[in-house]
């Protein structure tokens, strides 16, 4: 059986003083604490396809003539790629 690329700790919270029904899941639960674990060679094998991919960012730079990558939005593109979005 293949492990899941990510799992959620789910807690939903039974009452005001933060006791909670914490629960293993596949899927984010809506209405609850969701806490997502991402198997660390899911998320190298996508850091080596975004990095690949990463010359665009740098031939953007060099058809512009600008002296710099746009750091910040590297980052957020990055994120969001290991995300799935």
């Amino acid at each position: 059986m293949k492990a899941p690329e990510k799992i959620y700790r789910t807690t939903t919270y039974l009452d005001e003083r933060k006791r909670g029904d914490v629960k293993w899941k596949d899927k984010p639960v809506a209405g609850a604490e969701n806490i997502e674990y991402t198997r660390t060679d899911a998320l190298m094998k996508k850091a080596v396809e975004f990095m690949k991919n990463a010359n665009l960012y740098l031939y953007h730079c060099i058809s512009e003539e600008c002296d710099y990558v746009d750091t910040d939005k590297f980052i957020d593109d990055f994120k969001k790629y290991v995300k799935g979005e």
